[in-house]
């Protein structure tokens, strides 16, 4: 998934990406996406996510990156997520 691929999806609640063979999470994938609540990314092969990919996504409050590669988490990589139960 390119950087800014959901650009013009504002409204956009809900994201189901799972099963997708994703190998990292690049900072600008997630762009602009102000009214996300639940994002679902469980079950592909993650094993980075850039600092800051989640910064703009202030109404998440489900994120699932169940069964993934993830080995670090660096400090600034949930920055933004305010909402996140």
């Amino acid at each position: 998934i390119e950087p800014k691929s959901f650009e013009n999806m504002k409204n956009l609640e809900i994201l189901e990406i799972y099963k997708n063979c994703l190998i990292r999470i690049k900072k600008e994938m997630f762009f602009s996406l102000i009214s996300l609540k639940i994002l679902f990314v469980q079950l592909n092969t993650i094993n980075y996510i850039e600092k800051n990919s989640f910064q703009d996504l202030n109404n998440l409050i489900e994120l699932n990156l169940d069964s993934n590669y993830l080995t670090i988490i660096q400090n600034e990589t949930f920055l933004g997520l305010i909402s996140l139960r």
